[in-house]
Order: structure tokens, then sequence, then C-alpha cells
């Protein structure tokens, strides 16, 4: 509960440089102590949940798992920069701004009341007799972060029938938020400009 959340846009592993020649044991080496000094820095802001929007070396995730820190990869550019607003959270480049960010202090990190992962099975999905074993396919696996402010931005879960239908859905829902957030720009520019809106008369006033 109440995670402390840090978001990095960057990939967690050692760029090996392909100029230069060197003995596998140096390799190794080196690609040991970059990772150690990318998790210190990152471990300095004490976050307990870490999303990176590309991927994170195995030996990063292992050091990661010893500090007890929650790591999630590969997430989209996009969806980051949602959960940066809702969260209030500065997305680093790289940990090379973790010192600069440090003098900042908890601004960096993000926060929400509850993190929990919720999986949602397909429809469609159907068990497969494959001689003695039975083969169940499985939905998809969402991260829901709960309890961020409303007014910062919210999550519509689409679930119940096929896939080819929840995207035809998703377009009409999307295609529908637009209009209702134009259709309120455009009312507040008319009270702004003097106009005057016509009232709207209640079935109970037609009755009357």
């Amino acid at each position: 509960k109440k995670p402390r959340i840090l978001l990095m846009s960057g990939a967690l592993e050692f760029q090996r440089s392909c100029t230069r020649l060197a003995s596998f044991g140096t390799l190794v080496e080196q690609e040991q102590r970059h990772t150690q000094i990318m998790i210190e820095k990152i471990v300095s802001l004490r976050p307990d949940v870490l999303l990176v929007g590309q991927s994170v070396s195995r030996q990063a995730q292992e050091y990661l798992l010893q500090h007890q820190i929650v790591v999630i990869q590969n997430i989209k550019p996009t969806l980051l920069q949602r959960i940066a607003r809702a969260t209030q959270a500065a997305i680093m480049s790289s940990t090379d701004h973790v010192n600069n960010m440090g003098q900042i202090g908890c601004t960096s990190l993000g926060y929400c009341q509850r993190l929990q992962i919720i999986s949602y099975l397909d429809p469609s999905s159907s068990q497969v007799n494959s001689g003695n074993l039975q083969i169940r396919r499985h939905g998809t696996n969402y991260v829901h972060l709960a309890g961020c402010p409303e007014a910062l931005g919210c999550t519509l879960v689409l679930r119940g029938a096929k896939r080819p239908m929840l995207k035809v859905i998703k377009h009409i829902v999307r295609f529908g938020l637009y209009v209702a957030y134009h259709l309120r720009l455009e009312t507040a520019y008319l009270l702004d400009c003097g106009s005057m809106l016509p009232a709207i008369k209640s079935e109970h006033s037609r009755i009357a």
C-alpha cells in the first residue's frame, strides 16, 4: 500500500562498445560494476516500484530484487507519460540524472494508494487437450494504480466481449470523450464571452 513510484524512460543495462577489443572476463566485470552503480543510484531514492520504458538486464533485476524493489519494464512512452501525470512523478531518461533529482527530494517520485496486478480472462480462451495435458489460454495481466487524484486522469476497462468488438467499442468511447471535452471547452468559451445558455426544461416542468 502507498508505494513510492520511480519512472525511467531509458534502459537499465550495460552498453557494450563494439569498437574496442576486451576479454570476456573484463566485460563481465565492467557489466557488474556498471550495474551496481546504476542500482545504487536508484536505491538512494528509496522507491518501492520502478517502471522502465525499455528493457532491464537480468543482473539489474536480481539487484533490484535484493532491495525489494518491484520492476516493470517495456512500458510505452505514452503510457509512461500518463502514469507520470496521475502519480505526479518525474520521468528520468537515465540514472545519470539521479544525483540532480536527489537534491529535489520526494518530488522525483510518484505516489498512489495501492498497486496491484489484475488478470482479465479472454472470453475466447478455451481449453486445448493435448494428450494427457490440458492447456488453457489465459487473458492479459494489467497493473492497476489505485488512489491517484481523480482530476489527473482515470482508466476505463472494457471487457465482456471478444477482442475485435472491444476495439470497436474503444474507438467509439474515445470519440465520445473527445466530443464531451470539446463541448466543455466551447461552453466555457461562450460563458466567458457573455453568452447566455438556453434553459432546458425538465420532464417534471412539462407535466406540470
